[in-house]
Protein backbone atom coordinates (compact mmCIF):
# COMPACT_ATOMS: atom_id res chain seq x y z
CA UNK A 1 0.00 0.00 0.00
CA UNK A 2 1.54 3.33 -0.95
CA UNK A 3 0.96 5.62 1.81
CA UNK A 4 2.77 8.47 0.31
CA UNK A 5 1.24 12.10 0.75
CA UNK A 6 -0.64 13.13 -2.08
CA UNK A 7 1.74 16.05 -2.44
CA UNK A 8 4.87 13.96 -2.26
CA UNK A 9 7.76 13.15 -4.73
CA UNK A 10 7.11 12.73 -8.43
CA UNK A 11 5.92 9.63 -8.74
CA UNK A 12 5.67 8.73 -12.10
CA UNK A 13 9.29 10.50 -12.93
CA UNK A 14 11.01 8.04 -15.41
CA UNK A 15 15.00 7.52 -14.36
CA UNK A 16 17.33 9.45 -17.04
CA UNK A 17 19.16 6.41 -17.98
CA UNK A 18 21.96 8.55 -18.52
CA UNK A 19 22.20 9.20 -14.72
CA UNK A 20 21.46 6.31 -14.17
CA UNK A 21 24.40 4.93 -16.18
CA UNK A 22 26.78 7.15 -14.23
CA UNK A 23 26.03 5.80 -10.70
CA UNK A 24 26.16 2.28 -11.41
CA UNK A 25 29.83 3.32 -13.43
CA UNK A 26 30.79 5.65 -10.89
CA UNK A 27 29.60 3.64 -7.49
CA UNK A 28 31.03 0.09 -9.13
CA UNK A 29 34.46 1.55 -9.96
CA UNK A 30 34.89 2.99 -6.34
CA UNK A 31 33.54 -0.31 -5.24
CA UNK A 32 36.36 -2.02 -7.04
CA UNK A 33 39.28 0.09 -6.35
CA UNK A 34 38.30 -0.53 -2.70
CA UNK A 35 38.09 -4.19 -3.22
CA UNK A 36 41.18 -4.10 -5.05
CA UNK A 37 43.31 -1.61 -2.25
CA UNK A 38 42.31 -4.74 0.34
CA UNK A 39 43.26 -7.87 -1.84
CA UNK A 40 46.52 -6.05 -2.13
CA UNK A 41 46.86 -5.43 1.32
CA UNK A 42 46.08 -8.66 2.31
CA UNK A 43 48.04 -10.92 -0.17
CA UNK A 44 50.89 -11.17 1.09
CA UNK A 45 49.70 -12.16 4.54
CA UNK A 46 46.50 -13.92 3.18
CA UNK A 47 43.92 -12.15 5.76
CA UNK A 48 41.12 -11.23 4.18
CA UNK A 49 39.74 -9.50 7.54
CA UNK A 50 39.33 -6.24 6.35
CA UNK A 51 37.70 -6.80 3.39
CA UNK A 52 35.50 -9.29 4.36
CA UNK A 53 34.08 -6.55 7.79
CA UNK A 54 33.56 -3.56 5.14
CA UNK A 55 31.63 -5.51 2.27
CA UNK A 56 29.24 -7.68 5.07
CA UNK A 57 28.99 -4.49 7.47
CA UNK A 58 28.15 -2.07 4.19
CA UNK A 59 25.64 -4.56 2.86
CA UNK A 60 23.98 -4.71 6.31
CA UNK A 61 23.93 -1.18 6.01
CA UNK A 62 22.24 -0.77 2.76
CA UNK A 63 18.90 -2.14 4.25
CA UNK A 64 18.71 0.72 6.07
CA UNK A 65 18.18 2.60 3.24
CA UNK A 66 14.66 2.35 2.66
CA UNK A 67 13.40 3.74 6.29
CA UNK A 68 15.62 6.30 5.74
CA UNK A 69 14.39 7.18 2.89
CA UNK A 70 11.10 7.23 4.05
CA UNK A 71 11.74 9.11 7.27
CA UNK A 72 13.95 12.33 5.18
CA UNK A 73 11.54 12.38 2.38
CA UNK A 74 14.16 11.06 -0.57
CA UNK A 75 12.38 9.37 -3.48
CA UNK A 76 14.27 7.37 -6.27
CA UNK A 77 12.63 7.68 -9.29
CA UNK A 78 11.27 4.14 -10.51
CA UNK A 79 9.97 4.02 -13.77
CA UNK A 80 12.68 2.67 -16.08
CA UNK A 81 14.92 1.93 -12.56
CA UNK A 82 16.98 -1.01 -12.75
CA UNK A 83 16.41 -1.76 -9.31
CA UNK A 84 18.03 -4.09 -6.46
CA UNK A 85 14.88 -4.56 -4.49
CA UNK A 86 11.41 -2.99 -3.66
CA UNK A 87 10.15 -2.30 0.02
CA UNK A 88 8.50 -0.07 1.79
CA UNK A 89 7.18 1.80 -1.65
CA UNK A 90 10.49 2.97 -2.21
CA UNK A 91 12.62 1.35 -5.25
CA UNK A 92 16.31 1.42 -4.33
CA UNK A 93 18.76 0.83 -7.61
CA UNK A 94 21.17 -1.76 -7.67
CA UNK A 95 23.92 1.29 -7.25
CA UNK A 96 22.76 1.46 -3.92
CA UNK A 97 24.49 -1.73 -2.54
CA UNK A 98 28.07 -0.55 -3.61
CA UNK A 99 27.63 2.84 -2.59
CA UNK A 100 26.70 1.41 0.69
CA UNK A 101 29.84 -0.53 0.69
CA UNK A 102 32.40 1.92 0.02
CA UNK A 103 30.70 5.14 1.90
CA UNK A 104 29.86 3.37 5.41
CA UNK A 105 32.12 0.15 4.72
CA UNK A 106 35.33 1.58 3.24
CA UNK A 107 35.15 4.83 4.73
CA UNK A 108 34.57 3.34 8.36
CA UNK A 109 37.35 1.34 7.57
CA UNK A 110 40.28 4.46 7.22
CA UNK A 111 38.33 5.87 10.37
CA UNK A 112 38.81 2.95 12.35
CA UNK A 113 42.39 2.67 11.32
CA UNK A 114 43.20 6.61 12.14
CA UNK A 115 41.31 5.81 15.49
CA UNK A 116 43.89 3.62 16.13
CA UNK A 117 46.37 5.93 15.73
CA UNK A 118 44.73 8.60 18.58
CA UNK A 119 44.73 11.76 17.03
CA UNK A 120 41.63 13.50 17.29
CA UNK A 121 42.41 16.63 15.21
CA UNK A 122 42.82 13.90 12.61
CA UNK A 123 39.46 12.24 12.95
CA UNK A 124 37.94 15.83 12.76
CA UNK A 125 39.71 16.26 9.50
CA UNK A 126 38.20 13.03 8.25
CA UNK A 127 34.94 13.84 9.13
CA UNK A 128 35.19 17.26 7.48
CA UNK A 129 37.05 15.21 4.27
CA UNK A 130 33.60 13.18 4.59
CA UNK A 131 31.66 16.01 4.46
CA UNK A 132 32.86 16.91 1.18
CA UNK A 133 32.22 13.41 -0.49
CA UNK A 134 28.79 13.19 0.52
CA UNK A 135 27.80 16.96 -0.16
CA UNK A 136 29.61 16.16 -3.83
CA UNK A 137 28.06 12.32 -4.31
CA UNK A 138 24.45 13.87 -2.92
CA UNK A 139 24.64 16.87 -5.34
CA UNK A 140 25.59 14.49 -8.47
CA UNK A 141 22.57 12.13 -7.67
CA UNK A 142 20.09 14.08 -7.64
CA UNK A 143 21.09 16.51 -10.61
CA UNK A 144 22.00 13.14 -12.93
CA UNK A 145 18.06 12.79 -12.47
CA UNK A 146 18.01 9.45 -10.10
CA UNK A 147 16.27 10.57 -7.16
CA UNK A 148 15.29 13.80 -5.11
CA UNK A 149 14.87 15.30 -1.92
CA UNK A 150 11.01 16.25 -1.77
CA UNK A 151 9.21 18.29 0.84
CA UNK A 152 9.47 21.55 3.12
CA UNK A 153 13.32 20.41 3.36
CA UNK A 154 15.65 22.98 4.88
CA UNK A 155 19.15 24.25 4.15
CA UNK A 156 18.81 23.42 0.35
CA UNK A 157 22.01 23.72 -1.88
CA UNK A 158 21.78 22.95 -5.45
CA UNK A 159 18.55 21.19 -4.50
CA UNK A 160 20.19 19.16 -1.86
CA UNK A 161 20.03 20.00 1.84
CA UNK A 162 23.40 19.88 2.80
CA UNK A 163 22.51 19.50 6.82
CA UNK A 164 22.35 16.00 6.02
CA UNK A 165 26.24 15.70 5.15
CA UNK A 166 26.88 16.30 9.02
CA UNK A 167 25.04 13.21 9.29
CA UNK A 168 26.77 11.35 6.61
CA UNK A 169 30.22 12.72 7.61
CA UNK A 170 29.18 11.55 11.41
CA UNK A 171 28.67 7.75 10.53
CA UNK A 172 31.95 6.50 9.30
CA UNK A 173 33.43 8.53 12.04
CA UNK A 174 31.96 7.36 14.74
CA UNK A 175 31.72 4.03 13.24
CA UNK A 176 35.42 3.85 13.19
CA UNK A 177 36.02 4.82 16.33
CA UNK A 178 33.44 1.90 17.66
CA UNK A 179 35.20 -0.48 15.52
CA UNK A 180 39.00 0.46 16.90
CA UNK A 181 37.74 -0.10 20.32
CA UNK A 182 35.58 -3.44 19.68
CA UNK A 183 38.95 -5.06 18.19
CA UNK A 184 40.82 -5.12 20.81
CA UNK A 185 38.72 -7.88 22.33
CA UNK A 186 37.89 -10.24 19.09
CA UNK A 187 40.65 -12.98 18.36
CA UNK A 188 41.06 -14.56 15.16
CA UNK A 189 37.50 -15.21 13.09
CA UNK A 190 35.66 -13.32 16.07
CA UNK A 191 36.75 -10.19 14.40
CA UNK A 192 33.75 -10.41 11.62
CA UNK A 193 31.71 -9.73 14.23
CA UNK A 194 32.41 -5.98 14.04
CA UNK A 195 30.33 -6.34 10.77
CA UNK A 196 27.08 -5.91 12.80
CA UNK A 197 28.21 -2.46 14.03
CA UNK A 198 28.60 -0.59 10.84
CA UNK A 199 24.59 -0.63 10.57
CA UNK A 200 23.95 -0.71 14.06
CA UNK A 201 26.06 2.95 14.03
CA UNK A 202 24.41 4.17 10.94
CA UNK A 203 21.15 4.06 12.31
CA UNK A 204 22.26 5.17 15.63
CA UNK A 205 23.41 8.42 13.86
CA UNK A 206 20.64 8.79 11.11
CA UNK A 207 17.80 8.43 13.46
CA UNK A 208 19.04 9.03 17.15
CA UNK A 209 19.66 12.81 17.57
CA UNK A 210 17.73 13.20 14.51
CA UNK A 211 14.38 12.74 15.52
CA UNK A 212 12.87 16.39 16.14
CA UNK A 213 14.06 16.75 12.28
CA UNK A 214 12.01 13.72 11.02
CA UNK A 215 8.93 14.41 13.11
CA UNK A 216 8.15 18.05 12.14
CA UNK A 217 9.31 17.38 8.32
CA UNK A 218 6.63 14.50 8.15
CA UNK A 219 4.28 16.22 10.20
CA UNK A 220 4.37 19.00 7.54
CA UNK A 221 5.18 21.58 10.33
CA UNK A 222 6.15 25.07 9.36
CA UNK A 223 9.61 26.38 7.00
CA UNK A 224 10.62 27.81 10.50
CA UNK A 225 10.28 24.73 13.22
CA UNK A 226 11.99 22.47 10.40
CA UNK A 227 15.12 24.88 9.42
CA UNK A 228 14.93 25.44 13.71
CA UNK A 229 14.93 21.55 14.17
CA UNK A 230 17.43 20.96 11.27
CA UNK A 231 19.98 23.72 13.07
CA UNK A 232 19.33 21.88 16.66
CA UNK A 233 19.41 18.51 15.35
CA UNK A 234 22.92 18.71 13.79
CA UNK A 235 24.18 20.51 16.87
CA UNK A 236 23.16 17.04 19.05
CA UNK A 237 25.19 15.10 15.54
CA UNK A 238 28.31 17.25 16.30
CA UNK A 239 27.65 16.53 20.19
CA UNK A 240 27.37 12.75 19.57
CA UNK A 241 30.53 12.53 17.30
CA UNK A 242 32.46 15.05 20.08
CA UNK A 243 31.41 11.97 22.52
CA UNK A 244 33.04 9.19 20.51
CA UNK A 245 35.96 11.51 19.58
CA UNK A 246 36.76 11.24 23.63
CA UNK A 247 36.08 7.96 23.79
CA UNK A 248 38.76 7.33 21.47
CA UNK A 249 42.14 7.01 23.20
CA UNK A 250 44.78 9.47 23.05
CA UNK A 251 47.00 6.80 21.37
CA UNK A 252 47.27 3.76 19.50
CA UNK A 253 45.05 1.07 20.40
CA UNK A 254 46.96 -2.81 20.04
CA UNK A 255 44.61 -4.40 17.85
CA UNK A 256 44.16 -8.58 17.71
CA UNK A 257 46.64 -10.28 15.02
CA UNK A 258 43.88 -11.06 13.21
CA UNK A 259 43.06 -8.01 11.72
CA UNK A 260 46.36 -5.80 12.29
CA UNK A 261 48.23 -7.21 9.17
CA UNK A 262 45.63 -6.02 6.55
CA UNK A 263 44.85 -2.66 8.69
CA UNK A 264 48.29 -1.30 8.55
CA UNK A 265 49.09 -2.15 4.99
CA UNK A 266 45.46 -0.65 3.44
CA UNK A 267 46.55 2.50 5.13
CA UNK A 268 50.36 2.63 4.46
CA UNK A 269 49.66 1.54 0.98
CA UNK A 270 52.52 -1.04 1.17
CA UNK A 271 52.71 -4.99 0.13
Amino acid sequence: MNVLPAAGPQLGRAVSQTGQLVMMIGNFTILAVVVALCLYSGLARRRWDALAVIVLGGTLCSFVEPLWDRAYQLWFFAEGQTNWYVTYGIHLPIWVLPTYIWFYGGQAYVAYRLAQRGSRATMVKAACAVFVIATAFEITGTHVGTYEYWGDQAFRVAGFPIWISVLNAAVPVITGVVLARAATVLPGVQILALAVLVPACDALVMFGPVAPYLAALNAGASSTVIWVAAIGCSALTVMLLWLALKAMPARAVHTTRAVEPTAEKLVSGTP
